[in-house]
């Protein structure tokens, strides 16, 4: 019996940045949660773009920090409160096709 990842996920863990995207709106309460459960997988090349939408709280504040601990973490700050993020507007960062 052959014991640890198939052949496929070795290939994919050795040459694929994956690249996740997450909306904040006021999530001061949550983010350090959720980007130590994102960032703590087992799979590290990847690379986390925070989108915030115009938050009020301390969010941003909490961002700045981790990027500073973490070169994987992208904060992107929205113009004005828009309350979605679309597919065709990530894709400007983070160089995925239209």
């Amino acid at each position: 019996m052959l014991r640890g990842p198939r052949l496929e996920e070795r290939i994919i863990s050795q040459f694929m940045l994956i690249s996740i995207f997450i909306p904040t709106y006021n999530a001061e309460k949550c983010i350090d949660k959720t980007l130590e459960s994102v960032l703590g997988q087992t799979y590290s090349d990847l690379e986390v773009w925070v989108v915030d939408d115009c938050s009020t709280d301390g969010t941003l504040q909490k961002l700045g920090k981790w990027q500073e601990r973490d070169k994987r973490v992208h904060v992107l700050t929205k113009e004005k409160n828009e309350g979605f993020v679309p597919y065709c507007w990530c894709c400007r960062f983070a160089n995925l096709p239209r």
